[in-house]
Order: C-alpha cells, then sequence, then structure tokens
C-alpha cells in the first residue's frame, strides 16, 4: 500500500457522459475540505459547474491499483447539465491547501 500524500487524487466511474447523467468521483485527499472545478475544454477553458466543501478522506493507494483499482468509495456525485455544449470536459480536484 501506497500514500497518497501530494494529492488530492480522484478518477470518476465513467468517462463519457450524456446531458443528465450523473457521474460518481472516487477520491482522496489528506487536506480536506475539496473543490471540483468542471471546464468544456475548447479554444478557452469554459467553467461550467464548481462545487465546493466537498468533504473527502484520505485514502491508501492498494497495491496493484494500476491493475485493479483503488477501491476508493464514492466521494461526491454530480450531474451533466443539460445545456453542456458536447465536448472534452477537463475535472480538477483541488484541496484546502491549494494542491
Amino acid at each position: 500500500m501506497t500514500s497518497t500524500t501530494g494529492g488530492p487524487w480522484f478518477y470518476p466511474d465513467i468517462v463519457s457522459a450524456r446531458p443528465g447523467a450523473s457521474v460518481a468521483i472516487h477520491a482522496s485527499a489528506a487536506h480536506g475540505p475539496c473543490t471540483l472545478a468542471v471546464s468544456r475544454v475548447g479554444a478557452e477553458h469554459v467553467e461550467v459547474a464548481r462545487i465546493d466543501g466537498i468533504d473527502i478522506e484520505d485514502h491508501v493507494i492498494p497495491d496493484r491499483a494500476d491493475e485493479n483499482g483503488c477501491g476508493w468509495p464514492e466521494a461526491m456525485r454530480f450531474d451533466v447539465g443539460e445545456d453542456w455544449t458536447s465536448g472534452y470536459y477537463d475535472l480538477e480536484l483541488t484541496d484546502s491547501a491549494g494542491a
């Protein structure tokens, strides 16, 4: 097992979603609460959602996580906006330490 120091670290449960779909975020952070920013990437980054005050626990990275996943619990969930334009979206999770 490996410490997650230096995070926060996270992964979504899905990598593609339609408007109205729900996306779960599995995360680990030593310094909460955290903020998730969702931005559409194009000629400019346009932030479409910001979720503040997310309480996330610190979890270890299990051995062989690259093969078996981390198995972290769901930290939060957000819905894809019905008005979000199709395209690539960037998720950025920051903690209270600014990481």
